[in-house]
């Protein structure tokens, strides 16, 4: 009677959706992904930017759609509002992870503009601005 009981609760849960995280489902490196910033031509990126004494690290992944041409995720960093330098990330037909820091002058990097580039047509979005 107990292992029915179980059974049929699980049954339910699963009609309804519950009982699993959403993390649990496996990601398609074919397709966009829920929280991904996109620029609506070819492609998105998801992206996490935490900020240390000098330096900014970047965690995420750049997806390039199925389409004629690239993605590159472009990486602005700037110190006490001035540019200091610039990383890029590309993929191609593919979702790409990256995970790199970026160090920075005295005082540190305070800011980063994230851009996306459409290579086959060259166009650029703007898709996120973090503040240390």
């Amino acid at each position: 009677m107990k292992r029915s009981l179980l059974v049929a609760l699980f049954a339910v849960l699963g009609l309804v959706g519950a009982g699993f995280p959403a993390s649990a489902a496996p990601a398609l490196a074919s397709s966009a992904m829920v929280g991904d910033l996109c620029n609506g031509t070819s492609g998105c990126i998801t992206v996490d930017i935490s900020f240390s004494n000098r330096s900014a690290t970047a965690v995420g992944s750049v997806f390039d759609d199925r389409n004629a041409g690239s993605t590159t995720a472009v990486f602005w960093f700037y110190a006490g509002g001035s540019f200091w330098s610039e990383q890029t990330r590309t993929a191609n037909n593919e979702r790409k992870s990256f995970h790199f820091s970026e160090s920075g002058p005295v005082g540190g990097i305070n800011y980063v503009e994230v851009y996306l580039v459409n290579n086959s047509t060259g166009d650029w979005t703007e898709v996120a601005d973090f503040y240390k």
